[in-house]
């Protein structure tokens, strides 16, 4: 799978709430990086979130979520850092 396919599964998965392919994107523990810095994350306790964060989102109007672009930097043979961009 390509990186955008990825995230064009992720997309569709996240506008429909699609909670199994959503949790069958992550692994067990994955990094997750925003503007407080990067962090580890289980994906059992991001599962556990989905709900809350899609009753906010409804709550303020949000009614799709577009992936818009993104930008690759390969760290290694097995690794890459994404920078994705998302209309909301």
């Amino acid at each position: 799978m390509t990186v955008n396919t990825f995230f064009e599964n992720y997309e569709k998965a996240t506008n429909a709430f699609d909670i199994e392919t959503i949790s069958s994107l992550y692994a067990d523990i994955f990094m997750f990086g925003g503007p407080k810095g990067v962090q580890s994350v289980k994906k059992v306790d991001f599962l556990k979130v989905l709900p809350k964060r899609q009753a906010f989102f409804k709550e303020v109007g949000l009614k799709k979520t577009k992936f818009v672009s993104l930008e690759q930097t390969k760290l290694d043979d097995l690794y890459q850092m994404v920078k994705v961009m998302w209309n909301m």
